[in-house]
Parts: C-alpha cells; sequence; structure tokens
C-alpha cells in the first residue's frame, strides 16, 4: 500500500478510530507528513513496532496460523545490486505480516526463518510453508515453542516420506481385510468356524 492510499484511508477514520491509533488531532497525518516522519525513522524500527502490534493483534485469536513465505521483489535490483529477497510471516485472521527478514547472500530462508522463529507467537499456532521449511530442526523449534506445523514433504526426503506412508497404511490382517466387502465377510465367517464352542458349565 503507497503512503498516498494510506493518507486517503486515514481521511475516512473517526475521531474515535483515531484515538485508537493515538493520534490526537482532529485528523489523520497526510501523505507529505507521513512521507518526512518514515524518512527519519529507522526502518527496523518501524517494521518492529509495526509487527509487535500485529503480534499482540494475533495473540488474541485463539486458532491462528502463520505463513512463511519467501518473495524476490520485482525490479528490487539492477546493476552491481541484486534484487531483494524477503521473507515474511504472515498472519491471515488479521491481514498483517508479524514479522519479515531480508535474505542475503550469506543464508537461505530456512535460516533466516529459524532466526525468525524466535520472536515470532508461535504458541498455540500452526506454521506453514512450502516444502522448503520441512526441516527437522525448524519443526523442533516450532514444537518446543508450544505450536504445531503443517509442511509438504516431497519425494527428495525419501525416508520421511516412505515413514509417512506407513503411519497411514491401512493395517494388514493376515486372515483378510476386516473391513466391509466379500473379503471382510469371509474373515468374520472363518473366524466362526473356528472358533471353538463353550461347553455347558464352562
Amino acid at each position: 500500500m503507497s503512503l498516498r492510499a494510506i493518507a486517503r484511508w486515514g481521511k475516512t477514520l473517526t475521531q474515535a478510530q483515531l484515538l485508537d491509533l493515538g493520534i490526537r488531532r482532529k485528523r489523520a497525518p497526510g501523505q507529505t507528513a507521513m512521507h518526512e516522519l518514515l524518512c527519519r525513522l529507522p526502518a527496523s524500527e518501524v517494521e518492529k513496532a509495526l509487527g509487535a502490534w500485529v503480534g499482540e493483534l494475533a495473540s488474541s485469536h485463539s486458532s491462528r496460523q502463520i505463513i512463511l513465505d519467501g518473495k524476490t521483489l520485482r525490479a528490487s535490483g539492477g546493476g552491481e545490486y541484486p534484487a531483494l529477497h524477503l521473507l515474511s510471516a504472515y498472519c491471515p485472521q488479521v491481514s498483517g505480516v508479524l514479522s519479515q527478514r531480508q535474505v542475503d547472500g550469506k543464508e537461505n530462508e530456512i535460516t533466516a526463518a529459524k532466526a525468525m522463529l524466535r520472536t515470532l507467537p508461535v504458541k498455540g499456532a500452526v506454521v506453514t510453508g512450502d516444502a522448503m521449511f520441512c526441516q527437522r530442526e525448524l519443526c523442533g523449534t516450532i514444537s518446543a515453542k508450544g505450536g504445531d506445523f503443517l509442511f509438504i514433504a516431497k519425494d527428495n526426503q525419501e525416508t520421511l516420506v516412505k515413514d509417512i506412508e506407513a503411519v497411514f497404511t491401512p493395517p494388514f490382517s493376515p486372515e483378510g481385510k476386516a473391513g466391509t466387502g466379500k473379503d471382510g465377510d469371509a474373515a468374520r465367517d472363518r473366524r466362526k468356524r473356528t472358533r471353538t464352542p463353550r461347553t455347558p458349565g464352562s
């Protein structure tokens, strides 16, 4: 969202809404005022403050999701400057970014995610992402902080995929399928025939 769009949105706020945002004036700051203010503030401090505010809103939701997703900003690079790549933690319940971190050439999204998880409200949340984040250490960090995770496991993680398939494979019975249908009926009939009859008084 651009500063112009934010300024237009600010004009629609009521006096009570402005007070909720800490603005005691009768109207919200205009585009020029916001531009001059943001130019003087450290970007990291602004991001930290906004992330803490969104995190407080997210913590009020008992069921919340944290989505890890990395994107390279379009037209952010050129010449000797590489394109800017950011990893974000997004909470759809509050439609806000909890935190974002620049992924430079010395690390990857997995390393950045490990550092980001230290400050995120993971407890009680479900952390999701693509197959890149399906890593033992990352999942362990989430569990240790009281959260759950849901990541995709691809075929390049052969052992993990086989373990998952084994867990969800229906149990095998040497007498045949215990379910419904012809095989299940045959198995029940065999159990009836081989059952030892009880004698009176036994």
